[in-house]
């Protein structure tokens, strides 16, 4: 709750878009290492509702995988949530196969997150229900795990794919988006067009933030970014470069690079 009392107050700071995501079914915490089903229950039947009773997330997001909560778990935890009225997210076959994009995407989720062992029937079905794949190709390579997710297979069936750093203390210490669309391109199959698509309009689909996010249209959000580069392909090109040099939203500079 405290987390997401920041990012609350974070979100009244300046113009930008914050989506919180209620993220409490990660792993089971130790004071509950003896009580899965007591946690769980003080997650779906005090947790949640207090959280949509004061507004503080908008999606709730479970991790399922060995080591973390089962599919049972998973669906149990994501049905009270879409009954709650949260929009829905899932950690998925990123250790394992476990069904749990299948499972999340018939549940309605807007995004299904790392699939390194994503199979070809989880693919059908991500197609099927439109639910995004959001890849997280910083987490692979800081673990040094070889099994990528399949990002060609994804955009040929059609689904939205989505770029991200996955930033966090124990899997992928980096913010570098830039460096997410080089991994995009170099590791996971992806043409340079795709991956800069993956950090914009698909990104803004896995959000679940209305149409005219992500892009450049009129009458839109005027969220854009300016970068020293000669070409558009070289945002990908150029490894560990971060050009960004400003960063407008809303029509609202909130980021000056030195250059200008």
């Amino acid at each position: 709750l405290k987390m997401l009392e920041v990012i609350e107050r974070l979100d009244t700071l300046g113009p930008w878009t914050v989506t919180p995501t209620l993220l409490a079914a990660h792993i089971i915490p130790d004071e509950f290492s003896h009580d899965r089903a007591g946690y769980i229950s003080m997650i779906c039947d005090e947790l949640m509702p207090e959280v949509s009773r004061r507004s503080l997330a908008k999606h709730v997001d479970v991790f399922c995988d060995s080591g973390a909560f089962t599919l049972q778990e998973m669906v149990h935890i994501l049905e009270r949530a879409k009954a709650l009225g949260f929009g829905l997210k899932a950690h998925a076959e990123q250790l394992s196969r476990t069904g749990a994009s299948s499972a999340a995407a018939r549940l309605g989720a807007h995004s299904v997150d790392h699939l390194e062992y994503l199979t070809e029937e989880d693919i059908e079905v991500l197609t099927e229900h439109g639910t995004c794949a959001v890849l997280l190709p910083g987490a692979s390579l800081f673990l040094g795990v070889e099994v990528r997710p399949p990002a060609r297979r994804l955009l040929d069936r059609g689904v939205p794919v989505a770029l991200s750093t996955d930033c966090n203390p124990g899997t992928c210490p980096s913010t570098h988006l830039p460096l997410m669309t080089t991994l995009g391109c170099s590791s996971l199959g992806m043409m340079p067009h795709e991956a800069l698509l993956a950090i914009t309009r698909e990104a803004a689909i896995a959000s679940g933030l209305p149409d005219g996010h992500g892009r450049l249209m009129t009458g839109g959000p005027c969220d854009f970014v300016v970068m020293d580069v000669s070409n558009w392909r070289h945002i990908p090109y150029r490894l560990g470069l971060n050009p960004t040099r400003a960063v407008f939203v809303k029509g609202h500079r909130v980021y000056r690079g030195a250059a200008l």
